[in-house]
């Protein structure tokens, strides 16, 4: 069961009870809760009408009996899973938080809303400043030889897997392509099993009704899946050199995959991880086939092509960059937010500019909380975003209402940026 108990939890919960109104009624919800939740989305609909709507449904699943249960908390986890990937797979992590270590320095940076003093009594009264900056970490010791294993062990899975020697992701696809009526029809059967425990819902008789159907589904999923997978797995290469899907100034080769644990799997792309290792520092990182397809631009076979560098050896240039780690650092440029992250986790949620990190400063020994823009968004995307005003703002025009100071006046607040480099401040 993913973890639904926080505000993203509480999101995806209520727009789940927004598309499935007989799930409310047999939940018992009120009709004031009933309409918010049906409402989900519009501007009638206030934040605090949706705060803990997770741990409500949750609470009042215990009273359904277990099929219920189920066939419910297996459609929401879908749907979460879904909504999650989707988030991901743009480069944005809704739940977690990362830490980066490093040396930082501030390249440019732009003053996006506030006042810049000397002095703040608080956390809340700093601007949100735009910053470029150079993380420069630590030197890393990569073995080459671990890679090397890495690779030879995910041959000896993928055989396994498929039943031949030498096998490569090209035989993995077209054994999921293969397979995919099979899973399909799996799939079917498992909704309409579900489905005889929750009112309203559909049966389907075969796979072509599902598909054409114009409500969402988990056969309708599964063909995407198929789709995206085919595309990337006839394309990818075990071993291969490529692009680094995160930051196309450095270069990654994949090392291994993880494969789904039964044939009734085949079609869930969360039953597969794609392995690698970057010479930007990473080792045996691992992501979804969703979010590696997300964060390449345009179409994946002709994207990986273009940025197809060969295959690994200790002949390959890569091998010695990897080699070089051991002396320096990686070395990674950013675009953040930063400053009253209050502010800036609004702006974040209204523009959509990237997921909270902590990045740790090993040169002033002070940690940075920040929202780091997420893949391809440049810093001058980030300073011409536009943005509703913020509360401070809003509290200016709050108050000459309540005072009756309004006589044909007219607000305007004026969106200003002091910009700066490492060459010229202003």
């Amino acid at each position: 069961m993913p973890n639904l108990l926080n505000s993203f939890g509480d999101n995806v919960v209520a727009e789940y009870l927004s598309q499935n109104e007989s799930v409310i009624d047999l939940l018992g919800f009120d009709e004031g809760t009933k309409t918010a939740y049906l409402n989900y989305g519009s501007d009638a609909v206030k934040a605090t009408e949706i705060s803990s709507t997770a741990g409500s449904v949750l609470g009042r699943m215990m009273l359904l009996d277990y099929n219920q249960q189920s066939a419910l908390l297996d459609n929401i986890t879908s749907f979460y899973n879904a909504k999650l990937t989707a988030l991901q797979a743009r480069g944005l992590d809704p739940i977690n938080t990362r830490n980066i270590k490093g040396s930082v320095d501030v390249l440019e940076e732009n003053k996006i809303s506030g006042t810049v003093l000397e002095h703040y009594e608080s956390e809340f009264d700093k601007p949100v400043l735009a910053q470029r900056v150079k993380i420069t970490s630590p030197p890393v010791s990569i073995d080459t030889q671990v890679i090397e294993n890495d690779i030879r062990l995910a041959q000896n899975k993928l055989d396994s897997f498929l039943g031949k020697s030498n096998s490569t992701f090209g035989d993995l696809a077209i054994h999921i392509l293969s397979h995919k009526n099979d899973a399909l029809m799996h799939a079917i059967a498992i909704h309409n099993s579900k489905a005889q425990y929750l009112k309203n819902s559909v049966h389907y008789v075969s796979v072509s009704e599902a598909l054409n159907d114009s409500r969402a589904n988990e056969v309708k999923t599964l063909d995407r899946n198929c789709s995206m997978m085919v595309k990337l797995f006839s394309t990818l290469k075990l071993g291969g050199v490529y692009n680094d899907i995160y930051n196309k100034e450095h270069s990654m080769v994949i090392t291994g995959i993880e494969l789904p644990k039964s044939q009734n799997e085949l079609l869930e792309s969360w039953a597969y991880r794609v392995r690698f290792s970057s010479t930007n520092g990473t080792l045996d990182r691992s992501v979804s086939p969703d979010t590696f397809t997300g964060l390449i631009e345009g179409d994946i076979k002709n994207a990986l092509n273009s940025t197809d560098l060969g295959v690994y050896s200790a002949q390959h240039p890569v091998y010695e960059d990897f080699e070089m780690l051991k002396l320096e650092g990686p070395v990674d440029y950013a675009v953040i937010l930063t400053g009253n992250m209050v502010e800036a986790s609004r702006i974040n949620s209204r523009a959509l500019i990237g997921s909270h990190v902590t990045i740790i400063d090993q040169k002033s020994n002070t940690s940075i909380s920040a929202i780091r823009a997420k893949h391809g968004l440049t810093f001058q995307d980030v300073i011409s975003k536009r943005f509703s005003a913020s509360g401070a703002e809003l509290e200016i025009v709050s108050n000459a209402f309540k005072n009756n100071l309004l006589s044909d006046q007219i607000f305007m607040f004026e969106h200003r940026t002091a910009k700066s480099n490492d060459n010229n401040k202003t």
